[in-house]
């Protein structure tokens, strides 16, 4: 299982994503807190599949997810720091 914390700096949230990139259907969770020793994950739309089974294709996702809960355009800077996996 691969988690990252995928951080927007200029309104410092952030949301951590996971998923076990080894399974095609397997799903991508996201915990919209990020914060704390037991997350609370809830499923997204989005499948292994759809993020190419790659940490970079995780974090675009994690990311997208971001932003449109932020409701921040593309241009917004954000980073992610790989947590395991």
């Amino acid at each position: 299982m691969t988690t990252l914390k995928i951080t927007c700096p200029a309104v410092k949230e952030s949301v951590l994503v996971r998923c076990d990139l080894s399974q095609a259907s397997a799903p991508i969770m996201v915990d919209w807190m990020a914060e704390g020793e037991d997350p609370s994950w809830d499923s997204t739309q989005y499948q292994c599949a759809d993020a190419r089974h790659t940490i970079n294709g995780l974090a675009a996702i994690g990311r997208e997810l971001l932003l449109d809960a932020l409701g921040c355009d593309e241009e917004t800077k954000t980073i992610y720091k790989v947590i395991n996996g």
